[in-house]
């Protein structure tokens, strides 16, 4: 699949034309996800892990997406693998019900 055709996300510009850091974080995490997903396919696939989760009608639940591993880079392979070890070495620790 082809990425869109857009112009770069240019962070100083969309930085200075919201109104807060969390504006921000909001209008990068959405473009973004525009870019890696199809229209409203991210979206159609949060809703249905939320309805599908124990824990879906938790305020501020959400779905979170991480791209860590690209080609075939085996640093950043290694990097994956110490970071879901350590995302669930601190849910056993916390008792948190999750799976990686």
């Amino acid at each position: 699949v082809a990425p869109p055709s857009t112009p770069p996300f240019d962070v100083v510009e969309s930085f200075g034309n919201t109104p807060s850091r969390s504006a921000f974080e909001a209008a990068r995490r959405a473009e973004l996800l525009r870019r890696v997903f199809p229209d409203g396919a991210w979206e159609t696939f949060e809703e249905r892990c939320k309805a599908q989760s124990p824990y879906g009608r938790t305020p501020g639940w959400r779905l979170a997406s991480f791209l860590v591993k690209a080609d075939d880079e085996l640093r950043r392979e290694g990097l994956a693998m110490q970071i879901v070890d350590n995302l669930r070495r601190t849910f056993d620790k916390h008792g948190v019900d999750a799976w990686l």
